[in-house]
């Protein structure tokens, strides 16, 4: 069974390898307005700081060099997180991070959905930083989480 497994695996890798070769080289332009909203979701503890969370979507064309295959718009979500009050060391390091998630939900979901799943997204990255009590600088948490 492992040897089947194994097999599907290196076959589904080199249809993939087959499939970019054939898409070619293709280049990402940020197409989002200078203006675009950042929206926030607050939650103040009963210690008296406040977290806030930002969510921002973020629009790119991505262009193919081919003839045949044609341009599309791609989503990211960025998300970051901002503490103001007297929060511990360790929740504002945990929300030191950023991060940028494509689309989590299907394509069709409205775009204030895809946010949310963002925002859920990160908070589950934050909660599993404090969990694992992890003080690691942030690049080399950037590279773990990647």
């Amino acid at each position: 069974m492992k040897v089947i497994v194994r097999l599907l695996r290196t076959l589904l890798h080199g249809f993939s390898i087959i499939f970019e070769k054939i898409r070619g080289p293709w280049t990402l332009v940020e197409i989002t307005p200078a203006r675009a909203s950042i929206e926030a979701m607050a939650a103040t503890s009963i210690d008296g700081f406040t977290t806030t969370i930002h969510c921002q979507e973020r629009r790119y064309i991505c262009r193919h060099k081919r003839w045949y295959v044609m341009n599309h718009v791609v989503y990211t979500y960025f998300v970051f997180a901002t503490i103001q009050g007297n929060a511990s060391p360790r929740l504002v390091d945990a929300c030191g991070i950023e991060r940028s998630f494509p689309k989590l939900l299907h394509s069709w979901m409205p775009s204030a959905s895809q946010k949310e799943a963002a925002i859920e997204a990160y908070l589950d990255l934050v909660i599993e930083r404090l969990r694992r009590n992890d003080h690691a600088p942030m690049n080399s948490f950037r590279k773990t989480m990647m």
